[in-house]
């Protein structure tokens, strides 16, 4: 999302119909007749096979365009409906109905928003007078497009609304970002709701007091299409007629709590409603709703080293979203607080993404403090630290020491409580940050996890185990161990560990909640890996392909000149050579780990750890390959995304490097003894390769020149 000022209210305005379909050739507008009505296309922009658009207007113009966005295959659905029309009709609406197809492996799922609010722009540029603001309404599969229009451009959108959406856009959460505009998420479905409510808090999370927005949602399947899209008449026309009794009102998601005291802000579950007319209807629409039952954290001693420790359990309840087998993984959480009573309180908060995501899949989660074992107000590094250097040394390795027992007898509490409550006695999650993520780091290395986030940890430089799962590693820009942490993840890239490495801006501390989101989303996915059982069919049948011949395979032998590098020795490949048609150069993954480093390598999706954002494929050649992250699916992406600031000032040596890089992208050839540098011939085109080369390139080590640049710019 871009940085804008959202502006207006939205009241008394006059409206346009838009309605968006998704299709395949021409697209015809039912029941709509005026001399002023026609058709304009656009072929192939660079996201979409087929843009189209039919337009109506109405003969005094237009202040507002209503956008509704319906079934994929029938295009004139909606438009068709008396409902709308008649809606249409008492308030003047014109009509332009839009259709498009998007093409195939699609890179940037927010750039295809953008570039629908750009074609919506000019349609409605081209179409209606004075570049009216819009209203949306959109329902099932087009409605995920819809929402990341309306994110792309949010000031130009004045109320939206959306009705069993497929998939719901990461809220963005990047500074100078104001609140998106008024709207109603509308669900039917048990399947749907759990995605529909997460997207309704984060909404509602980027400004409380002032960001209305409402939700509608069963999950039992009991309320009727018909009656959402009439709920979302009444509510619409209740506002554009100046029916907004006061500032309205803020209800609870049961329905059943009055509004906020006087001078509070609304709780993050308040829905708002415009009068008591609309209100009583959103309470008859959630009727049949009850309050999810809630299971208190329960306090479980332990003994270790002579001294009783606590870990905080949260039992799960009842799935939102169905598990795969009978066993339910845990999460074990280590973190800081500053009394234990704080965090059992800590664990009943859903609107953490990560106590969020286990509530959502059902999933038990097993905290504990570290306070008992580092006790003080800073982290585990000399420059974060009051005192010299060697004190502190002291007192990390003394911290260390001391919770070596705890950490054994931990694992040992959790296991009881795993056995006694029949919950999975191995498949557990690890999830550390703050001071706690070095004793998260010990405990990485000393058991077996199915997946591990650490979050501004340090005691890299002392690791013993390498990563065998998948792990997440965060840091802050000035975080503790920030070095320690980059030099890991430069390893873990060079050797091909199932390793993701992210900073953020800041030291660490203040993001907080975009990475947990992230670490959400990585333990999704790799709990969906589940031994290779979420891949798709097609990859574990490419083994069984053919093997690449010989004279088409990439060798690689000593430098002569130098013998500490590796070159590459890359054959002549014939035009018309398919790689698809061969077993892939490396072996068959047989565990999460190595199917999630495959996932990596497949997913064509690249972002940039230095915060940049993600990287499109044109973009990849002008970054430096040692700072490109590949993530593995689209909600990973997503959430990587969240938030965006400028690059940090880059140091002496990644500056050099950054110029090298772009001096290769220009064909300069580096000076040597002294002298100019020199254009080239042509650009070497092995030195800026694309990062998603065909089989023989990706499968192959580090280019002598990305091993000197990732020593360079530590």
């Amino acid at each position: 999302m871009m940085n804008r000022k959202t502006e207006g209210s939205i009241k008394g305005v006059g409206l346009v119909i838009i309605s968006l379909v998704f299709a395949s050739g021409v697209l015809v507008a039912q029941g709509v007749a005026n001399e002023d009505e026609g058709r304009s296309a656009v072929q192939s922009p660079s996201h979409f096979e087929i843009f189209e658009s039919h337009h109506f207007s109405p003969a005094n113009g237009s202040k507002a365009v209503l956008v509704l966005a319906g079934d994929l295959n029938q295009a004139g659905a909606l438009i068709a409906q008396p409902a709308w029309r008649n809606l249409a009709e008492k308030n003047e609406f014109g009509l332009l109905s839009l259709g498009y197809k998007l093409k195939p492996q699609i890179t940037d799922r927010d750039a295809v928003g953008e570039e629908l609010a750009r074609q919506i722009n000019q349609a409605i540029k081209e179409k209606f007078r004075g570049n009216p603001k819009r209203i949306a309404y959109a329902s099932g599969a087009s409605a995920k497009w819809m929402l990341r229009a309306i994110q792309a451009e949010p000031e130009k959108w004045q109320f939206w609304g959306v009705r069993g959406a497929l998939e719901y856009p990461m809220v963005s959460f990047r500074e100078g970002d104001v609140a998106y505009p008024p709207g109603i998420i509308m669900t039917v479905s048990r399947e749907e709701y759990a995605d529909a409510w997460r997207y309704f808090g984060d909404l509602r999370r980027l400004n409380a007091s002032e960001q209305k927005v409402t939700f509608v949602g069963s999950e039992k399947d009991l309320i009727d299409n018909a009656f959402l899209e009439r709920f979302y008449r009444q509510f619409v026309m209740a506002v554009y007629q100046g029916k907004v009794q006061g500032a309205g009102y803020w209800l609870s998601s049961q329905g059943t709590e009055m509004p906020p005291g006087e001078g509070k802000a609304p709780q993050l579950h308040h829905s708002w409603l415009p009068n008591v007319e609309v209100a009583g209807a959103w309470r008859l629409l959630n009727r049949e709703r009850v309050a999810p039952k809630f299971y208190p954290a329960e306090a479980v001693t332990f003994q270790a080293g002579g001294k009783e420790q606590t870990l905080w359990v949260k039992p799960p309840g009842e799935a939102v979203e169905p598990l795969v087998g009978n066993q339910r993984p845990v999460v074990v959480w280590l973190t800081k607080r500053q009394k234990d009573e704080e965090l059992g309180r800590n664990l009943g908060n859903r609107n953490d993404p990560l106590l969020g995501f286990a509530a959502e899949r059902g999933l038990p989660v097993v905290a504990w403090n570290s306070i008992t074992v580092w006790p003080h107000g800073y982290h585990q590094d000399a420059t974060q630290a009051a005192g010299s250097e060697k004190a502190l040394a002291k007192q990390v390795a003394d911290g260390d020491r001391a919770f070596i027992p705890v950490g054994d007898a931990m694992i040992d509490a959790i296991k009881k409580v795993c056995r006694e409550r029949g919950w999975s006695p191995n498949r557990w999650i690890l999830a550390c940050d703050g001071s706690a993520a070095r004793y998260g780091l010990m405990m990485a290395q000393a058991y077996p996890w199915a997946a591990v986030q650490l979050h501004s940890a340090t005691g890299y430089e002392q690791l013993v185990n390498t990563p065998k799962v998948p792990w997440l590693v965060t840091t802050g820009w000035g975080a503790a161990g920030k070095k320690e942490a980059f030099d890991f993840a430069k390893l873990a890239r060079n050797k091909k560990w199932p390793v993701l490495y992210k900073r953020y801006p800041g030291g660490g501390p203040g993001s907080r909640w975009v990475n947990r989101a992230l670490a959400a989303e990585f333990f999704d996915y790799v709990l969906s890996l589940n031994q290779g059982r979420g891949v798709p069919e097609y990859w574990l049948k490419d083994w069984d392909k053919p093997p690449v011949p010989e004279k088409y395979r990439t060798v690689f032998q000593q430098d002569p000149d130098n013998p500490d590098k590796t070159i590459a020795i890359r054959p002549e490949i014939p035009e018309g050579f398919l790689w698809n048609d061969y077993a892939p150069q490396r072996p068959k993954p047989t565990n999460d780990g190595e199917w999630f480093v495959e996932a990596v390598h497949r997913s064509g999706i690249t972002a940039d750890w230095r915060q940049g954002g993600l990287i499109s494929k044109e973009a990849r050649k002008g970054v430096p390959v040692p700072w490109m992250v590949g993530l593995p699916n689209w909600q990973m992406a997503e959430a990587w995304n969240l938030v965006e600031h400028p690059y940090p000032e880059l140091s002496e040596n990644e500056a050099a490097q950054w110029q090298r890089q772009q001096d290769r992208m220009n064909g300069i050839v580096p000076a040597s003894d002294g002298a100019e540098p020199k254009a080239a011939e042509e650009p070497d085109s092995k030195a800026s390769a694309d990062s998603s080369d065909p089989e023989p390139a990706s499968d192959a080590p580090d280019k002598p020149s990305q091993e000197k640049a990732n020593a360079e710019s530590a």
